[in-house]
């Protein structure tokens, strides 16, 4: 869509994103199996509408697929390497040099909470997985390859977790615990981890029936939007909440009946 002018483009795939030099990036399903998936990662190119083939063999765990980097040239992607394990590797678009970042066990990449890699303008990978003490935390490794180790940023009692975002450029990424205090009403905390400060900042709580899925920041990153899933007697959709970090306030959009496998953006 470009201008009012729509061009129905020949090619068939899924979660489509523009490159640097505003080619197409898109997959298309090899197998799927519940959750997981494998599929391949092509490239449409304007110049000659011919696609091409990025990646082999991909793996989909959950909501994560791919991400491009900040300068939209190169991707994180998942590999499986067998054993229960994946690969969590980095290709460049165009000169398909391919890195290798780490393994993560099957154990830890199948939960739901591993449900995004948010590639930062710091040039780390930033994801939650379990830490020593078994609880889900927020860790960062260097998207060049150079580090050999995960670098833990924070050790909560409760744990967090990172949630996923189609947003790019950002200062601040959100992540929810399952609790904050005693109190029972004061579950799904939401919190923000500033990637300059290295802290994190209580936001607020969503409640324990209504867990956050996803989020999205409004263009002056003054406001989030939470996407929820329904997780109290029959499972299902929950609604939207928004928070102003400026002036402490919230609200629910109620009539936003929101699903566990939506996007959600602001505009």
């Amino acid at each position: 869509y470009d201008n009012g002018v729509i061009d129905t483009l020949s090619i068939t795939g899924r979660d489509p994103r523009f490159t640097n030099v505003g080619d197409i990036i898109f997959r298309k399903i090899i197998s799927e199996n519940n959750y997981n998936e494998l599929y391949d990662l092509y490239k449409f190119s304007y110049s000659d509408s011919s696609v091409t083939l990025i990646v082999d063999s991909a793996y989909r765990s959950s909501k994560f697929t791919y991400k491009l980097s900040p300068d939209n040239q190169k991707i994180v992607y998942l590999k499986d390497s067998g054993f229960d394990s994946q690969d969590i590797n980095i290709i460049d678009i165009n000169s398909g040099v391919e890195t290798f970042i780490m393994t993560i066990g099957d154990e830890q990449i199948s939960e739901i909470w591993l449900s995004d890699i948010y590639w930062s303008n710091d040039s780390y990978l930033y994801f939650s997985v379990r830490d020593s003490t078994d609880l889900y935390q927020l860790f960062k490794i260097n998207s060049s390859g150079i580090d050999d180790e995960l670098i833990q940023l924070t050790s909560f009692e409760n744990g967090l977790r990172m949630l996923a975002t189609n947003d790019s450029h950002l200062d601040k990424i959100i992540l929810v615990s399952d609790s904050c205090t005693y109190d029972s009403t004061m579950e799904n905390c939401i919190f923000a981890y500033d990637f300059q400060a290295n802290q994190t900042s209580y936001i607020g709580y969503t409640g324990g029936c209504l867990p956050p899925v996803i989020h999205a920041w409004s263009s002056d990153n003054s406001k989030i939007a939470l996407g929820t899933g329904w997780n109290c007697f029959f499972p299902g959709p929950g609604l939207i909440r928004t928070f102003d970090l400026v002036t402490g306030e919230n609200s629910w959009l109620e009539f936003g009946r929101f699903h566990w496998e939506m996007n959600l953006f602001w505009v």
